[in-house]
């Protein structure tokens, strides 16, 4: 059949050879070179050694890639002519093209003609004639094997084949030419002869096949026999004597326009094809020996990608074998050096291997074995990447950071759910940087807060310096954490560069730690706490703290924290915090009396704040603590407010009363009397 569709444009053109004063060209359509006419004349005329040559003639081809045709020859008895053996060789010279639209070739047979008096005809160009030629052909099996293994056994030396009679050949000749796919067929050649000799031999190597004429009937023996023929050669053999386009036909024309050296592979093909049975594939067997033939002999993208993509993976994913999938997926990536790594499994598929393979019965060892072997290059090692995060535990990733950390580092970066307390724990300052800078880790606030968390403890400068740049809230959270915990081990380095983010907004850093009255009190002791960003903080916010912790323990650092909120406090003269002004003054009061090693910076933070007059009694520092309540209290005429609020604390009620007595009774201290305004 050939497709007009596709090849409406496309002529045969022909010519006649013939004897003329010599045999010559002597008829063509088209202005053929001189070189051709060269190459075609020994051809086209009568073959060395044939004496007795019947009406039907017998057949030649050869391709000729200079003009992009082949040349079909028939070659007749030309009996008509005084001359003896004198022949006819009429020459079809069939575009390359024409070669893919053409089911059997044998149909060129019906534009052979014998001459018969004028020659014109052979001057004008053949229309191919568009529609179906059915006709049956009788083929041997044992001649079309015979064919096979001369063309493409490459351990068959001899391409000569003997043949009784000129006609007995030529159903397997064309049956042969036409299971081959386009490439093959352009570029096969063969022609006959009577004699072997030497002049014989020197053909060999200039064509495929030559077939000798014997005298009389073969004995059953070479043509005949399918003894110690291999496998490959009987499958191709017996798909050659169906009529119609065979599966195995459709399966080589299909891949086999993308093999480089087509002839040397066409018994891999074939083996690949004997391997992929219809039933193999519903097997839960190994695919191995599968994709072992095919990158060891189909080495290039071009020729493996179609394999693979198209035949052997479309049959496992309709198949749905996870296993078997399994093996392709890992098959490359253990086999990487024979193949150019190119993403084989198209994005189709993809989806369909990765949720077969997750719900597959995966030994983890095998699966670590495999990402020991994967360099983050391909297709395959992202799937086994995905497959393993569902598989592996943390042990395992812990080995796999030990042995292959690039694969272990792309698998967390793909996975963050798997980047558990135990891993972090076997990062380095270099692994954390690397998968932080991958966006699915980069947005990951939960991870990034736990890798915090669990670096601490190592005082690492440049991780600190990392996180203090791109995750500051999460370094300061930890770091709250940290103190929170009551933790030991040092964090000098990570310390300095939290207390600076802090710094900036401390109310919303603290506000973290709310109800840690202590870490607080421990931050605001580490920070410089007249920079305007701690100053400028609204009085609201410290009475708002004190309400929440006003049973605060007197510590080292809580103490610093009231003296501030004290000094502050009163330095507002705000009736509505006279409650806490008072509750803070008896803990100051408190500490104060009882501890004679006091926190000085405390006391340095009060000392600007409270009353002072002269040198007297300014070494006390509770009465200055009681004159700055008092103070407050007869200033804004409040003090039945405040004294109410002091009526429990008996103790210092009493050195209250005493001291505004001798306040009163000493005339040294007018000064202080005005002050007071206490007349």
């Amino acid at each position: 059949m050939i497709n007009s569709a596709e090849n409406k444009e496309l002529l045969i053109d022909q010519c006649i050879f013939g004897y003329s004063d010599g045999h010559r060209l002597l008829s063509c359509s088209f202005n053929i070179p001189e070189k051709i006419i060269s190459l075609l004349l020994p051809i086209s005329d009568m073959a060395p050694g044939i004496m007795n040559l019947d009406n039907d003639g017998y057949i030649s081809g050869l391709p000729i890639p200079t003009i992009k045709k082949y040349a079909l020859i028939r070659t007749w008895p030309a009996y008509e002519m005084k001359r003896p053996g004198c022949v006819w060789s009429h020459v079809l010279f069939i575009p390359f093209e024409l070669f893919s639209s053409i089911n059997n070739l044998a149909t060129l047979n019906k534009y052979f003609n014998k001459p018969a008096g004028n020659l014109s005809k052979y001057s004008e160009k053949i229309t191919p004639f568009y529609h179906d030629i059915q006709d049956n052909y009788k083929i041997s099996q044992g001649k079309v094997s015979d064919i096979i293994e001369c063309v493409y056994d490459k351990n068959t030396r001899n391409n000569i084949i003997d043949t009784p009679t000129l006609a007995n050949i030529e159903n397997e000749i064309f049956a042969f030419w036409s299971h081959q796919w386009p490439k093959l067929r352009r570029s096969f050649s063969f022609t006959f002869t009577g004699v072997v000799d030497r002049q014989t031999l020197k053909i060999t190597d200039k064509n495929d096949i030559i077939f000798h004429l014997t005298e009389g009937q073969l004995n059953e023996g070479k043509l005949n026999s399918q003894k110690n023929k291999s496998k490959w050669i009987s499958t191709l053999s017996q798909d050659m004597m169906k009529e119609q386009p065979s599966e195995l036909r459709n399966y080589l024309w299909n891949y086999g326009k993308y093999i480089n050296g087509g002839r040397r592979k066409l018994k891999y093909l074939i083996d690949i094809y004997n391997t992929c049975t219809k039933d193999y594939f519903s097997k839960n067997g190994s695919i191995y020996n599968i994709l072992h033939l095919i990158t060891d002999n189909f080495s290039t993208p071009n020729e493996s990608i179609p394999l693979i993509n198209d035949y052997i993976l479309k049959s496992l994913i309709h198949k749905e074998n996870p296993n078997q999938l399994f093996e392709l997926v890992t098959f490359y990536i253990k086999n990487n050096n024979k193949i150019d790594l190119l993403p084989i499994i198209s994005e189709k598929y993809l989806e369909k291997i990765k949720n077969s393979l997750v719900v597959a019965n995966v030994d983890s060892s095998i699966l670590l074995s495999i990402l020991l072997l994967c360099s983050v290059n391909n297709i395959y090692e992202k799937l086994i990447f995905d497959i393993s995060a569902k598989k592996l535990d943390a042990k395992d990733i812990i080995y796999l950071l030990h042995k292959n950390e690039g694969a272990a580092l792309h698998l967390l970066s793909r996975n963050p759910d798997i980047i558990c307390d135990p891993v972090i724990k076997h990062l380095s300052a270099r692994h954390i940087i690397q998968i932080c800078s991958v966006e699915s880790i980069r947005n990951n606030i939960d991870i990034i807060s736990r890798l915090v968390k669990y670096l601490l403890p190592t005082n690492d400068l440049d991780i600190a310096e990392f996180f203090y740049q791109k995750y500051p809230k999460q370094l300061v959270a930890a770091y709250i954490d940290y103190l929170t915990s009551r933790f030991t081990f040092d964090i000098s380095s990570w310390e300095s560069l939290a207390l600076s983010v802090i710094e900036q907004d401390f109310v919303t850093y603290t506000s973290l730690s709310v109800n840690n009255i202590e870490t607080i009190a421990y931050i605001f002791d580490k920070i410089d706490y007249e920079q305007p960003s701690i100053n400028n903080i609204a009085i609201s916010h410290w009475l708002n703290f004190f309400r929440h912790n006003h049973h605060m323990p007197l510590t080292n650092n809580t103490i610093v924290l009231l003296s501030y909120i004290y000094s502050k406090l009163i330095s507002q003269n705000d009736r509505n915090s006279s409650k806490e002004i008072v509750l803070i003054f008896i803990s100051l009061h408190s500490y104060f009396m009882k501890d004679s090693d006091y926190n000085h910076k405390a006391w340095a933070i009060l000392n600007k704040s409270l009353p002072r007059f002269h040198e007297w009694k300014s070494w006390d520092k509770c009465f200055r603590l009681r004159l700055s309540i008092l103070k407050l209290c007869l200033n804004n005429n409040y003090e039945n407010v405040m004294f109410d609020n002091l009526k429990s604390e008996k103790e210092i009620m009493k050195l209250i009363n005493q001291d505004i007595k001798s306040i009163k009774e000493n005339p040294d201290f007018r000064d202080l009397l005005w002050e007071l305004k206490i007349f």
